[in-house]
C-alpha cells in the first residue's frame, strides 16, 4: 500500500489531491481484503493441499503416499491387469461406467464444455474492459511513490559530474542532448555547431570518472538540432540511437554507433525534440498544431510512441497529449524532457533553467527555477561573481536510478561546463533557494489573470465582463480555471460569484476552422451549470443547463407550480414562463424564480421573483397552498392566486 506521507503545509489543491488519493488507496485496500475473504468463503477449493497439515506431514504428501499404495494394490492384485482395467472405468468426477469407452467419452465431453466456458469468460472480460491494454490508455489513479517524492524535492540538487561544453578550445560545437546508460556505466552527449552545419558528433563518457571513451561524427546530413538521445542495445548488443534529421518535421533514422551505419529515412509525426520514459517503453516527441512548424514557438503537446516500434522503423502512436502553450511553456522554450511515472519533466529556458512537471492531461504540477548563485555552488561551479545575467541553459534531461528510486538529471550548461545535475538526491544534495519564474507569458489573455499554486491559469471576470465573449477570445487550447466576481453578462439566471473551469480546444488544424469550449460553473448556492461554446455553430453557444443542485424547471418537467413537492428555488427561462399556466401574470415576459417552502405535509408557501440578468431578481409575489389548493388571501391576487408585494417594474 502506497500512501502520500509528505503532505504540504498549506491547505491547497495539492494537499486535497493527496488526501483524496490516500483515502482512495485505503478504501481500495479495505475492499480488496473484504473481497479476498468473501472469495475464500465461497471458493470450492480455498486451500492447497500442501498448506494443510496432517499428522507429521502435509495433506498433499499423505495423498501421494496413499495413491501409491492403491496403485500397487491394483497392479499387484492378480497380475493379469483385470483389476487395473476395472479401476480405469472411474471418471474424473468419481462416477462409475460399465465400459472404458463410456468413461473416456464422458470425461472428454466435460473437458470440452469447460474449455468453452473458459473461452466465453475471456471474451466477456475483454468486452467489459476494452481499455485494459496499455498503461497510458487509462491512467492509473495511484501514482508511483518515486514521482511524488521527486516532485516534493526538486530543489535538492547535486552534481554527478561535468564535461566542457566545447570539445576543445576554439571548437564551435555545443551540447544539445544527452542520455545515461547506467547498465554500462556511461553517458552519451551530442554536440553540434548550428542546425545547418553538418558537424554533429556523439560522445561516450564514463560515469565513473567522466573520461571520454569514444566518439563518432554522424555520417549523414542533419538539418536541425538533435535535442534528445533515445538509445538501445540491439540483439547483437550494438548501440543504436534514434536521430531526427529535419529542422522541424518528422523524418528520422536509426543510427548504429558501433557499425557507423544508419537506416533509410522514415517519415512520421515526430520532431527534433525527443525523449523517453523511465521504463523505456515510450518514445516521446513534441507536437505542433501543423506539420513542420517550429517546436520552439508552436509547441502544443506531445506524441507518445511505442519505443520498440520506432527502433524497428514501424512507429506505433500510443497517445497524443495536448496542453495550453501559455500555461505549460510560457516564455521558456522546451530544451529537453523525460517521462517519470506518468509525469513529463521539461527542462526549459535559454538564459535560465526552468524545470516544469506536467501530468498526462497537460496540467502543470510544479514549475521552479533557482537562485543562480545557489545553483552554481550546488553543481560545483564558481559562486563568486555570478549574477542574474549569467547563462544557465538546460540542454538535456534523463533519469537516474539509485536504491530502487528514480531521480531527475538535467544537463545544465554554464561557465564553460556541461553539468549533470541530479534532483532530489539527499545523500549528497543540498537545498537550493527557489526564485520566482518570470515572464510566464499569459499576460495577454483577454481577462485579468492570476495563477493557482500549481501554475494553471485562472480567468477572473468582474461585474462588467461578458463570460462567453471572454472565453470565445481565448487563443490557446487547454484547461482554465474560472472565477466570476459578482454578476457578469451571459451567466446563468440569478447566479452570481461563479467558480468553475473551461476546457477549450481548436479544430482549425483539421480544416474545420472552429473553436470549442466546455464550461462548468458553480454559484454561491452550490448550483452547478454547464454550457458549450462552438464558433462553428449559429448561435455559437447553447443555453445553460443546470446539472446539479436545485433544478431549473421547464414546462416539460412540470405543468403546475402548485405540484412542487420539495423546498427549494426553481428557475425558469423566459420561453418556459410563457407556457406554464401557474406563473404570475406580470412575469410572463421575463425569466422567473419560484422559492418553494414546504411548511408541513399539507401546507406550503411560494414566493415568485422576476429575473433580471443584470440586477438579479425583483418584484416578488406570494401565494399559499394548503392540501393542494390555493388559499385566497385578502388583497389583490391574479387568477393563479399570486398576491403582489410591490408593483412589477
Amino acid at each position: 500500500m502506497k500512501l502520500f506521507l509528505d503532505l504540504p503545509f498549506a491547505l491547497n489543491q495539492q494537499f486535497r489531491q493527496k488526501i483524496v488519493s490516500n483515502f482512495k488507496t485505503l478504501s481500495d485496500s479495505y475492499q480488496f481484503i473484504l473481497d479476498s475473504v468473501k472469495k475464500h468463503e465461497e471458493k470450492d477449493h480455498a486451500h492447497r493441499a500442501e498448506s494443510i497439515d496432517y499428522k507429521n506431514r502435509d495433506v498433499a504428501k499423505e495423498l501421494d503416499y496413499q495413491n501409491g499404495r492403491i496403485s500397487r494394490l491394483v497392479l499387484g492384485h492378480n497380475g493379469d491387469g483385470m483389476q487395473e482395467l476395472r479401476d480405469s472405468r472411474t471418471a474424473i468426477d468419481s462416477s462409475e461406467h460399465e465400459v472404458l469407452s463410456e468413461r473416456l467419452s464422458y470425461d472428454l465431453n466435460a473437458l470440452n464444455k469447460k474449455a468453452d466456458d473458459v473461452t466465453q469468460e475471456v471474451v466477456d472480460a475483454r468486452n467489459s474492459h476494452p481499455k485494459l491494454t496499455d498503461r497510458l490508455d487509462q491512467v492509473d489513479d495511484s501514482i508511483e511513490n518515486s514521482r511524488d517524492i521527486l516532485l516534493s524535492n526538486l530543489d535538492i540538487l547535486d552534481s554527478i559530474g561535468q564535461v566542457p561544453t566545447r570539445e576543445k578550445s576554439g571548437d564551435t560545437k555545443y551540447p544539445q542532448g544527452f542520455a545515461i546508460d547506467q547498465k554500462n556505466n556511461v553517458f552519451y552527449l551530442v554536440r553540434q555547431t548550428t542546425g545547418s552545419v553538418n558537424d554533429k558528433t556523439i560522445y561516450e563518457y564514463s560515469l565513473e570518472d567522466i573520461s571520454l571513451i569514444r566518439q563518432r561524427q554522424l555520417p549523414f546530413d542533419v538539418a536541425g538540432y538533435i535535442e534528445g538521445l533515445a538509445f538501445r542495445h540491439n540483439a547483437l548488443n550494438e548501440l543504436e540511437f534514434i536521430i531526427p534529421i529535419n529542422q522541424h518535421g518528422g523524418a528520422y533514422v536509426v543510427y548504429n554507433f558501433d557499425t557507423n551505419k544508419y537506416s533509410k529515412k522514415i517519415e512520421t509525426e515526430m520532431s527534433n525534440k525527443t525523449g523517453i520514459d523511465n521504463n523505456r517503453k515510450y518514445f516521446i516527441t513534441v507536437k505542433t498544431d501543423h506539420p513542420n512548424q517550429n517546436t520552439n514557438s508552436k509547441s502544443s503537446g506531445f506524441n507518445i510512441y511505442d519505443l520498440d516500434s520506432v527502433f524497428n522503423q514501424k512507429p506505433k502512436l500510443v497517445r497524443t497529449l495536448n496542453f495550453s502553450r501559455k500555461a505549460v511553456i510560457g516564455d521558456y522554450k522546451i530544451q529537453s524532457f523525460i517521462m517519470i511515472d506518468h509525469t513529463i519533466f521539461l527542462s526549459q529556458g535559454q538564459h535560465t533553467t526552468v524545470t516544469t512537471a506536467i501530468d498526462l492531461e497537460g496540467n502543470v504540477l510544479k514549475r521552479i527555477t533557482f537562485d543562480k548563485q545557489d545553483l552554481s555552488s550546488a553543481i560545483g561551479l564558481a559562486k563568486a561573481g555570478v549574477t542574474d545575467e549569467d547563462i544557465f541553459e538546460p540542454e538535456g534531461t534523463y533519469f537516474y536510478r539509485h536504491k530502487g528510486k528514480i531521480y531527475l538529471v538535467e544537463l545544465i550548461c554554464s561557465q564553460g561546463q556541461a553539468c549533470l545535475v541530479r534532483h532530489g538526491f539527499f545523500e549528497s544534495g543540498v537545498k537550493v533557494e527557489e526564485t520566482t519564474v518570470k515572464g510566464y507569458g499569459i499576460a495577454d489573455l483577454p481577462a485579468q489573470n492570476s495563477m493557482l499554486d500549481n501554475g494553471t491559469p485562472t480567468l477572473v471576470f468582474n461585474n462588467k465582463g461578458d463570460i462567453l465573449k471572454e472565453i470565445e477570445a481565448l487563443e490557446d487550447p487547454g484547461l482554465y480555471f474560472l472565477v466570476c466576481v459578482g454578476k457578469v453578462k451571459n451567466a446563468p439566471y440569478g447566479a452570481s460569484t461563479l467558480t468553475g473551469w473551461v476546457y477549450t480546444r481548436s479544430t482549425k488544424a483539421t480544416g474545420a476552422n472552429a473553436d470549442r469550449a466546455i464550461i462548468e460553473v458553480t454559484d454561491i448556492s452550490d448550483r452547478k451549470f454547464s454550457t458549450t461554446l462552438d464558433t462553428n455553430r449559429n448561435p455559437a453557444w447553447r443555453d445553460w443547463q443546470q446539472i446539479a443542485g436545485i433544478p431549473v424547471v421547464g414546462d416539460k418537467e412540470i405543468k403546475k407550480l402548485r405540484d412542487i413537492t420539495r423546498s427549494g428555488k426553481y428557475y425558469f427561462k423566459a420561453d418556459d414562463v410563457r407556457r406554464i399556466e401557474d406563473m404570475p401574470e406580470r412575469f410572463v415576459s421575463l425569466g422567473a424564480v419560484i422559492k418553494h417552502e414546504v411548511v408541513s405535509n399539507t401546507f406550503s408557501v411560494q414566493t415568485a421573483y422576476r429575473l433580471n440578468a443584470d440586477t438579479g431578481y425583483a418584484a416578488p409575489a406570494v401565494r399559499t397552498i394548503a392540501n393542494g389548493e390555493l388559499v385566497r388571501e385578502s388583497g389583490h391576487t391574479d387568477k393563479y392566486g399570486w398576491r403582489y408585494i410591490q408593483t412589477a417594474q
